[in-house]
C-alpha cells in the first residue's frame, strides 16, 4: 500500500516542512524525485531516510535537534546544506560530500574541521559560535569566497592566507592577539588580492590597518572602517 493515494506528489521536487513541529520525517520515503528539501525549525532528531532522496541538491536542516548526521554520507549530489542551529560536534559524514558549495554549520559544538578538508568546490562555509581552534585544515578550500568563523577559540589565522578568492572574512571575537596581523605586507594576507571586508573586533587588536588588495571595508573596534 502506498503511502499518498496522491501519486503526483511522488513527482515533487521541492517541499518545504518548515516550522511544522516534526520530530519524524519517515513519511518522505519514496519521494525520489526531490531536488530541493526545507526541513528548517523543527524538532528533528533522526534523518536516517535521507538517504532514500538520492537527487538531493539544496537541504535545509537548521534548527532541529540533530547530533548523527552519518545518512548525509548518501547524498553525493548535495550543493547547498545547511546544519546551524543544531547538537552537531562529529563532521566526519560531510568528507564525503565534495560538491557542496554551500554549507552552513554555525551554533553547534565542533571542533575539529578537518573532515571539510577535501572540500574544494564550497565557496561559502559559515562556522561561527563554536569550539574551533585549529584552522590548519582548511587552506585546501581554495573556492571558498565567504568565511565566518566568529565566536569561536581561534588564536592562529595564519592558514587562511591560502584562501586566494577569499572576499569576506568574519574573524571577530576569537582570540587573535598578535598585532601581526595588521600588517597586510605579511601572511596570512598578503595573497588576498580578493579580500574585500574582514571583521576583526573583540580579538584585542590595535585600531589600524593598511591595505589589502581589493579590501574595501573592514571593523577592528566597533566602528566601521574604510580602507
Amino acid at each position: 500500500q502506498e503511502l499518498y493515494p496522491d501519486k503526483d506528489i511522488y513527482s515533487l521536487e521541492v517541499l518545504d516542512l518548515s516550522e511544522l513541529e516534526l520530530t519524524d520525517i519517515s513519511c518522505l520515503a519514496g519521494l525520489t524525485q526531490l531536488k530541493m528539501l526545507l526541513l528548517t525549525k523543527n524538532q528533528i532528531h533522526d534523518i536516517s531516510v535521507l538517504p532514500e532522496l538520492t537527487r538531493l541538491e539544496r537541504l535545509h536542516l537548521s534548527c532541529n535537534q540533530i547530533e548523527d548526521i552519518s545518512p548525509l554520507t548518501e547524498l553525493p549530489q548535495l550543493k547547498y546544506l545547511n546544519l546551524s542551529v543544531n547538537q552537531i560536534s562529529n563532521l566526519q559524514p560531510l568528507s564525503e560530500l565534495t560538491q557542496l558549495t554551500h554549507l552552513g554549520l554555525a551554533y553547534n559544538q565542533i571542533q575539529d574541521v578537518s573532515p571539510l578538508s577535501e572540500m574544494n568546490q564550497l565557496e561559502e562555509l559559515c562556522l561561527n559560535f563554536n569550539l574551533i581552534r585549529d584552522l590548519v585544515p582548511l587552506p585546501k578550500l581554495t573556492s571558498l569566497k565567504f568565511l565566518d568563523l566568529f565566536n569561536n577559540n581561534i588564536q592562529d589565522i595564519s592558514p587562511l592566507g591560502e584562501l586566494k578568492q577569499l572576499e569576506r572574512l568574519l574573524l571577530h571575537n576569537n582570540r587573535t592577539q598578535d598585532s601581526s596581523v595588521l600588517d597586510p605586507s605579511t601572511l596570512p594576507w598578503s595573497e588576498l588580492s580578493h579580500l574585500k571586508y574582514i571583521s576583526l573586533y573583540g580579538n584585542n587588536l590595535p585600531q589600524n590597518f593598511g591595505t589589502i588588495g581589493e579590501l574595501r571595508e573592514y571593523y577592528i573596534g566597533r566602528k566601521t572602517k574604510r580602507a
